[in-house]
């Protein structure tokens, strides 16, 4: 098994490794939480973890492109969590731009994982979250095929 992290989001998964090797290089901003709160029953949280967290790692946030620039965390959720548990309002953050975005994302939006003969990889088809990343995965689309007509 990869010892590498990843994070997924809806349709989305980014390389967490790469996000926080690339992150080390980056300033590191103080950011308000609390607008992410609500968005904590949207990831899956393992509340065992929640005590170890270190507060002061700063969160990696990326800005989508598709999105207008939209901001999401894809490393921190169970430090977010302990911000709302423990009642702090910032967390020290570090911002990837879109270029670095895409470069750690590994599916999602207008990029799609191919293997080298182009097809779709099977982490394409079926993605896997390592740890406690990522939001519950929802029930899976129906089939589409065929309607049986009635008789």
């Amino acid at each position: 098994m990869s010892d590498r992290e990843y994070f997924q989001f809806l349709a989305y998964r980014w390389d967490v490794t790469r996000a926080q090797e690339i992150a080390a290089d980056l300033p590191v901003y103080r950011m308000a939480v609390e607008p992410w709160f609500g968005w904590l029953p949207a990831v899956r949280i393992d509340e065992d973890y929640i005590d170890r967290v270190d507060l002061d790692r700063p969160l990696i946030v990326v800005k989508i492109k598709e999105a207008d620039g939209a901001l999401l965390i894809i490393d921190g959720w169970h430090r977010i969590a302990r911000a709302q548990r423990d009642s702090v309002s910032h967390l020290p953050v570090t911002v990837l731009n879109e270029e670095q975005e895409w470069e750690v994302r590994i599916f999602g939006g207008s990029k799609k994982s191919r293997s080298r003969s182009g097809q779709r990889s099977s982490a394409a088809r079926r993605p896997r979250v390592s740890g406690a990343q990522g939001p519950r995965r929802a029930a899976p689309p129906t089939r589409r095929g065929r309607r049986r007509r009635k008789r």
